[in-house]
């Protein structure tokens, strides 16, 4: 490479282009320019395989400008430049190298580059708002800001970067009301990286195409209304990574296609009256993690996202903003807003602290949900922890979790529920702290360390309920069981609860309706475990609490309500026999005669050869027996004997009347109970 040298000169613009002129002349490849002054601009003359030109240790009083082609590139190296550099449509071979400069700002605007790098020095002033203005800058290569400080917006918009963009250890900027870095549809065909930087104004990478991004430093959106970070609508074809990221504004990643994870571990964000990190309707191939030290002012906004992995905030502390970006008092507010939510496992913690809302109502988890947080500061009737119609594998509630305030469960769906010593503590004295209503499913463990409050189980149905004796009789708690149904039910750690505990569960004032639907379900629960006796115990004593005195002695005590009917063959059979042995005694008695004889002899038979009316035998005994006792019953056999009219037939007949009206009492008893109580066993 032939190389000239100018060196400790001062000059004039017109002197500097000649010189090129003359360089271009001798074939020279490359021309540096070393503690020189030029006491106008740098006018690269028009023409075609200009050399490379380095400035060192130099000052230039006004711009460089080019708009030629170039077969090297630009070096400046600890120069000042007053004015702007501007190759504004060039088409640079080589690349633009500024290292430990001082420059008034940089105009790329369409231009073709092999590379951009600013390293070290200071840029802005002299271009107004803009430091760095480089729309559809094309380069094949890579885009670096280190070290330098910026004053101005740095806009790059719809450029196209071959390799990566990276912003590393730089102090960013922008004008008042404006971004200090602008890269909306930008095309990157490596990564972007801002990288251990200190920015004041917005960052704007809205639609950017990237192979990855990765995101630390401190960040300002110098507003309160104003976002620290723009990714919406953003391709990223790896991962976007922002451990320890520090924002003041919200971090805006909506609507954008991540097919890697998402990783804010460590970041501290504050939302400023809006969302502090949003990825609604963003789809994700990999995980979300908010773990290890992650703090949030404002909510986290996952509505509608969908996420391949896993979503997980572990160790996170999140301190949640009026819901809808308002600072008006009294809204409802909000720390995560998950609405609608598809991802494969949802983890709430450990060692989380959620204040305000934490809402994942709609969500579809296909694997399991665990929480193991705590839940504060949501104003009613907000819930502090709604998994309101979520679609999931399972379901687990920690002994770690706390909830101050509402947790609601109302049409969760699920293969496996566990609450297992979680605390749950209303807002109010008295007021509702768990919405379990029209739950489906598979199994169901209760048993929480602490429930103040009402608890609504109105229409759920469990297949397997497992619980503990004390799971139903806490302290200030309270709950309504309307349609509350179950298949089996145990206690989770022996197996079994006594039925006296049970009884005593569904009997308990801390009960407050009066729905058969439990009670039928502790009663099929028995008959699945082949406990028919028990099953029957459960309803008839149940019946006995709703029944008044009068129902309780003729229908309880003969029937069971219909669940004891057999009480009723042996009142009737108790019945036969005492009537069979009082018509049996009349026999004895000659109380009885034949239905065709008169009842008072006659002239005609008083003859002393006249033969002794016949008597009722045995069989005749039984048959007479069922039909006073049984009178719905028509016997013909028992038709052929009468009482006498006189003498003992008619002390027998009245006695007999009586047998007839008890067993009358007797089966209208067992036909109402059948009709009215046998049906709700059926069912």
């Amino acid at each position: 490479m032939t190389e000239a040298l100018l060196e400790g000169r001062t000059l004039s613009g017109t002197q500097i282009s000649h010189l090129i002129e003359e360089v271009v002349a001798q074939g020279v490849d490359r021309l540096v320019i070393r503690d020189c002054t030029l006491d106008s601009d740098l006018v690269l003359p028009p023409a075609e395989g200009l050399p490379s030109i380095r400035l060192e240790a130099s000052t230039v009083g006004g711009t460089i400008r080019s708009r030629t082609s170039s077969a090297g590139g630009i070096e400046l190296l600890d120069t000042t430049v007053h004015g702007a550099i501007q190759l504004i449509g060039a088409h640079l071979d080589g690349g633009l190298d500024v290292r430990n400069c001082d420059l008034g700002g940089l105009q790329l605007l369409g231009t073709e580059l092999r590379h951009l790098t600013l390293a070290g020095g200071k840029v802005g002033g002299a271009i107004g708002k803009f430091a760095v203005q480089a729309r559809r800058l094309h380069t094949r290569d890579d885009v670096a800001f280190q070290d330098v400080e910026v004053q101005g917006t740095i806009d790059l918009p719809m450029a196209v970067i071959g390799g990566v963009f990276l912003v590393e250890r730089a102090t960013l900027s922008g004008p008042e009301g404006r971004d200090a870095l602008n890269c909306d549809a930008t095309q990157v065909g490596g990564g972007v990286g801002i990288h251990k930087s200190s920015v004041a104004g917005p960052v704007r990478l809205s639609s950017i195409q990237a192979q990855s991004v990765v995101i630390s430093g401190t960040f300002d959106s110098r507003g309160d209304d104003r976002y620290a970070l723009h990714l919406q609508s953003s391709k990223i074809r790896g991962s976007l990574h922002a451990h320890g990221l520090s924002a003041v504004g919200a971090v805006d990643v909506s609507s954008a296609e991540i097919d890697d994870s998402v990783e804010f571990d460590g970041a501290v964000l504050d939302g400023r009256g809006r969302n502090a990190l949003t990825l609604q309707s963003s789809t994700v191939g990999g995980n979300v993690f908010l773990r290890n030290g992650f703090a949030a002012t404002g909510a986290i906004n996952l509505c509608a996202a969908s996420v391949t992995g896993h979503v997980e905030l572990g160790r996170a502390a999140l301190r949640g903003a009026v819901w809808g970006g308002t600072s008006g008092a009294g809204g409802p507010v909000a720390a995560i807003l998950g609405r609608g939510l598809q991802t494969a496992r949802l983890a709430l913690g450990p060692e989380s602290c959620f204040e305000g809302a934490v809402d994942f109502a709609d969500a579809t988890v296909t694997g399991d949900i665990f929480v193991e947080a705590k839940f504060e500061g949501a104003l009613p009737p907000a819930p502090a922890l709604s998994l309101r119609s979520v679609n999931a594998g399972g379901l687990d509630i920690r002994a770690e979790t706390e909830v101050i305030g509402l947790t609601d469960l109302s049409l969760l769906a699920t293969h496996r529920a566990s609450i297992d010593g979680a605390s749950f503590t209303a807002s109010e004295e008295g007021g509702l702290v768990l919405r379990a209503e029209s739950m489906g499913l598979g199994e169901l463990i209760y048993s929480p360390s602490n429930m103040s409050g009402l608890c609504l189980f109105t229409g759920s149905n469990v297949r397997l309920l497992g619980d503990e004796p004390e799971s139903w009789s806490l302290p200030g708690c309270t709950y309504r069981l309307d349609g509350f149904q179950f298949d089996r039910v145990l206690e989770r750690s022996t197996g079994a609860w006594s039925l006296d505990a049970r009884l005593r569960w569904l009997e308990s004032d801390q009960r407050k309706d009066t729905s058969w639907a439990p009670v039928r379900a502790l009663a099929t629960s028995l008959r699945n475990e082949r406990m028919e006796v028990e099953a029957r115990a459960v309803l008839i004593r149940a019946h006995d609490r709703e029944a008044n005195r009068l129902t309780q002695l003729f229908v309880g005590r003969t029937t069971g309500y219909g669940y004891q009917l057999s009480n009723v063959y042996r009142w009737l059979a108790a019945l036969f026999v005492a009537a069979a042995l009082t018509i049996g005694i009349g026999v004895g008695l000659d109380a009885y005669l034949p239905a065709d004889q008169p009842a008072t002899p006659t002239a005609t038979t008083s003859d002393s050869s006249a033969e002794v009316s016949a008597s009722p035998s045995i069989a005749d005994v039984t048959l007479i027996s069922i039909d006073t006792v049984v009178p719905l019953l028509e016997i013909p056999e028992a038709s052929q004997w009468r009482l006498a009219s006189d003498g003992e037939g008619q002390a027998f007949a009245l006695i007999l009347a009586a047998f007839r009206l008890a067993g009358f009492v007797l089966g209208s008893i067992g036909l109402t109970a059948i009709t009215l109580y046998g049906r709700e066993w059926g069912s």
